[in-house]
């Protein structure tokens, strides 16, 4: 048994088959219709040169700014910010011919940074990600490890000074390992 159309179906079956009809007598007669569209709208986007940036690195971070037909748009003012361990200079930028404004991102702490380009002309703004890798020891940090009254000097991040970071912690890490393991020998030997 045939389906029943309904009259909305109809309707954009039947405009269909009219735009059709109309597009082929077009062709045929060569005539050329153009079609309006509206404006694509101001748009921006960033990207950064490298997605993983070690520590004190840099990277540049650059900003395209599309004007509202679409085109790239010179002469705009973008501002840039950073969520997260790092630094932008600069923070404002004015884009070039192209649409274009760049930036460079500097690595200080953590494991990501999220930096933000907004264009407060357009009232549109873009963000991407960057991995931060930290690896070792970050910073100075000095002090001295005593033992039997004999002080050893010791510079975390200086391998070429005192005692390396390393081997701080396994040296600390022992310590409180044999302490917690005469503790429970002589707990043991009280219970007997």
């Amino acid at each position: 048994m045939p389906e029943v159309l309904r009259s909305r179906q109809l309707r954009g079956s039947a405009a269909m088959f009219v735009a059709a009809v109309v597009c082929v007598f077009g062709l045929l007669a060569g005539t050329r219709q153009a079609f309006a569209y509206p404006p694509a709208g101001p748009g921006v986007t960033i990207s950064a040169a490298s997605i993983s940036v070690p520590c004190g690195h840099s990277t540049t971070v650059t900003a395209t700014v599309t004007g509202p037909t679409g085109a790239p748009d010179a002469g705009v003012t973008v501002v840039f910010s950073v969520n997260g361990g790092g630094t932008l200079s600069p923070i404002s930028a004015i884009t070039d011919q192209n649409g274009v404004a760049v930036t460079t991102f500097t690595a200080a702490t953590g494991t990501t940074a999220t930096i933000t380009v907004t264009v407060p002309q357009f009232n549109i703004s873009a963000s991407t990600t960057v991995t931060i890798t930290c690896s070792g020891v970050q910073g100075i940090t000095t002090g001295s490890i005593s033992g039997n009254g004999i002080g050893l000097p010791h510079t975390a991040g200086s391998p070429d000074r005192g005692l390396p970071a390393w081997a701080l912690a396994t040296l600390l890490t022992s310590i409180a390992v044999l302490t917690l393991a005469v503790g429970f020998l002589r707990l043991t030997a009280r219970r007997r």
